[in-house]
């Protein structure tokens, strides 16, 4: 009997979840401007046409060049557009090189492209008769074929034959380039290690939104993950560990090579990263000679940084630094190599000075050009106005030297780190720079961070501490390396939130068909129990569920909970929402609805739980002093903002209500910031009662203080012991019953 009772209800998380991939999807289509597709990134100009253009089974793509090289080419670009027509549409798509196109065909081609499109810009012309794709280098036709793809409808990602759907594309004119050259990926494979396989998946998938640069993080403490032929210790020893101990892995040189040509096709550069003198544990446990004792270093699983170095005055560092960026240089044909160069705090600034020079003059002398990290740029060897600088702290004293020298910087602030959790309870992802959730990947400008002129691009940094499989990577990546795409391609005046969230919802039913596993964020609709039998509804008819009373059981309990979130009675609906969660968890353990489902209604219940008993956003808040505006006190609870005090100790927070409040639970999440620690203080009420908190901690995840239950008009919260100059708060809750 209690099983079926709990049948009856649905786990408040999985409902959440599913919830909010119905909610991302369904409601702003609506909302969308009429005839303006939902392309990301946003083109340039889109102007607006008559009519549309109809795939038939009687299209051909036509292809011409320049040259015949440049012909070919194309071929082969409009060769893989094909493979993706013919299997969604049934039709059989032929590719015919000429430079006379039928009527009711797709023309590819260089001929007529000029240079200030440069080599990724194009035109696309879409009439009623033919669509026409022009460029000045064929890696502009591959960008505009992107484009091109998202102006069918959605099922043309399908990987079955579709009936039913007309294929037809609006009739315009679209004229885009991007505003940077380099934007980029980088994946972490040192901590864990990812296959070629799940490698080329990421690849293709990223440079479906004119991602062209895949940043690849070969090494570090915890792993070396390529084969070098002179140093086979390195494959011996190196390659076995990652993180937690999880199973390691590398590549050889020709899976290396692989990977690079099949990046190559897609147009993505993949730049090598060999990351020193710090994060090296992985080398020193490999090789004898690097270390100072002449004994190998012990292996590392922990995610700790900043220990390891190797030997900058000994000359057995630079004969294996020059093996190994030997071997990299002629199996990458990037220009650049990465040279790491970042948090190497066992390394003296002398010995960190004179081995990055030694260092990146290895790497000139194999004919190629060096990045670098933060602050390798402050070096005295790196001189050259070839180098560049990847900034990641992007404050205003990083970055200075590479200015003073003429070098460029890809530009990797906290909204480009797309490893940390979108929100405190995000189940993957540290937080030290942070919660980093679509929103704040996505409204901020390469600008804020360096003269226009010193940016080649940015770059979007998945480390992986806590990312083990391709999944994961997925749900870190999806949606926020989208936001990041644009911030890259399009140009700072023509970039709109509310616009993008737009055209980011009715992106999701592509996602669903790519097999993206992305993350359904909550902020992009405001959420409400309807919504989510909306998701239920959607999810059933795409057969989530293993039948029709699994479904139906959730929207009769959604149906009530629906009813007392109406009357504004939110203490019955969240317990019928706990109810909801519980039900969804026993159809999760039946195999009655599938684990995509699960995890979005899931996610769905659990936000709107918080939603509805969470009285922070309610509030007036005011502080005792607020470091800047990005840092005001309001950002205290605002889910994705922190608050800074400027140049105190002991600063305080106050929320304030006009009417009274029932509270019985606060949770404070502190800065991820080890400087500006706010490990506990005196909570007072407006009733005159106090309470002292400690502990907490300071990695950004939840301490919540629970106590009887009292009624209250403010909050007042000073901090005590705290640590640095900048003291504040990343996130407080304060959970009761709203007036």
């Amino acid at each position: 009997m209690k099983k079926l009772i709990r049948n009856k209800m649905v786990p408040m998380t999985l409902v959440f979840i599913l919830l909010l991939n119905f909610v991302i999807i369904l409601p702003n289509k609506a909302q969308a401007a009429p005839n303006i597709p939902s392309l990301l990134p946003k083109p340039v100009s889109y102007t607006a046409g008559t009519g549309h253009f109809t795939l038939t089974s009687n299209t051909s793509i036509y292809v011409a060049g320049n040259t015949q090289d440049e012909t070919d080419e194309i071929y082969d670009i409009a060769q893989s557009l094909v493979a993706k027509l013919n299997i969604s549409t049934g039709f059989n798509i032929s590719v015919i090189k000429s430079n006379t196109p039928k009527a009711g065909s797709i023309y590819f081609t260089t001929i007529g492209g000029t240079s200030d499109q440069g080599n990724e810009g194009y035109k696309l012309v879409t009439d009623t008769n033919k669509v026409t794709l022009t460029a000045y280098k064929p890696e502009g036709i591959f960008r505009g074929m992107q484009t091109l793809i998202q102006l069918f409808p959605a099922e043309i990602l399908k990987s079955t034959v579709v009936t039913g759907v007309r294929w037809v594309i609006p009739c315009s004119t679209i004229n885009d380039k991007p505003s940077y050259s380099y934007r980029g990926l980088m994946i972490d494979v040192a901590r864990h290690f990812f296959t070629v396989e799940q490698i080329k998946r990421q690849i293709d998938l990223a440079s479906q939104y004119k991602i062209n640069k895949l940043h690849l993080h070969l090494s570090d403490d915890q792993g070396w993950r390529i084969e070098i032929k002179s140093r086979p210790d390195l494959i011996t020893y190196g390659s076995i560990s990652a993180v937690n101990r999880d199973p390691g892995g590398y590549y050889t040189q020709d899976q290396f090579k692989d990977i690079v040509s099949y990046a190559s096709a897609r147009y993505v550069e993949v730049i090598p990263e060999i990351d020193m003198p710090g994060h090296t544990n992985a080398a020193l446990a490999s090789i004898p000679e690097l270390n100072p004792t002449g004994v190998r270093a012990k292996p590392r699983y922990d995610i700790a940084v900043g220990y390891s170095s190797l030997m900058a005055r000994s000359e057995a560092t630079y004969d294996f630094v020059d093996d190994v960026i030997r071997e990299l240089a002629a199996i990458s044909p990037s220009p650049y190599i990465h040279i790491g160069g970042d948090e190497s705090h066992s390394t003296s600034a002398a010995d960190y000075d004179y081995f990055i020079g030694r260092a990146a003059s290895i790497v000139n002398k194999y004919g190629k050009k060096v990045v670098g990290w933060d602050p390798y740029d402050t070096s005295t060897g790196i001189t050259s106005s070839d180098s560049i600088l990847q900034n990641w702290h992007c404050n205003p004293t990083t970055g200075t030297s590479a200015i003073a020298k003429g070098m460029k910087m890809i530009l990797s602030p906290a909204n480009a780190y797309i490893d940390q959790k979108y929100y405190a309870n995000s189940p993957l992802g540290l937080s030290w720079r942070g919660y980093v959730n679509t929103e704040k990947a996505y409204t901020w400008d390469p600008t804020d961070f360096a003269p226009a002129n010193s940016i080649y691009g940015i770059e979007s940094t998945l480390w992986s501490e806590t990312i083990v499989t391709q999944d994961n990577m997925d749900y870190m990546i999806y949606p926020r390396l989208i936001a990041n795409a644009e911030v890259g391609w399009t140009p700072k005046s023509m970039r709109d939130w509310n616009d993008f969230k737009t055209r980011l919802n009715t992106h999701t039913t592509s996602m669903d068909y790519k097999g993206i596993k992305y993350f359904a964020d909550p902020i992009f609709n405001t959420m409400n129990s309807a919504e989510m039998e909306k998701l239920v509804e959607r999810f059933e008819e795409e057969g989530e569920f293993a039948n029709h009373g699994a479904a139906s059981a959730l929207q009769a309990h959604l149906a009530v909970v629906d009813r007392f979130e109406k009357e504004g009675e939110l203490q019955k609906a969240v317990k019928h929402m706990e109810e909801f969660k519980l039900l969804l968890e026993d159809q999760k353990e039946e195999e009655l609805i599938s684990e995509k489902a699960y995890h979005i209604l899931k996610t769905g219940a659990d936000y709107l739980i918080k939603k509805w008993l969470n009285l922070a956003p309610s509030a007036t808040i005011t502080a005792s002093s607020e470091f800047n505006s990005n840092y005001a006190a309001s950002k205290v609870a605002d889910g994705t903002g922190e608050w800074a005090s400027k140049g105190e100790q002991n600063p305080w927070i106050q929320l304030n209500w006009t009417d009274s409040q029932t509270i019985n639970e606060i949770t404070f999440y502190d800065r991820p910031n080890l400087a500006d620690w706010a490990p506990g203080g005196t909570l007072t009420f407006s009733d005159g009662s106090s309470l002292e908190v400690s502990g907490i901690p300071n990695n950004g995840s939840a301490f919540t203080v629970t106590f009887p239950r009292k009624t209250v008009t403010w909050v007042k919260f000073q901090v005590s012991g705290g640590s640095g100059p900048n003291v504040g708060l990343s996130e407080i809750e304060v959970l009761g019953t709203k007036k």
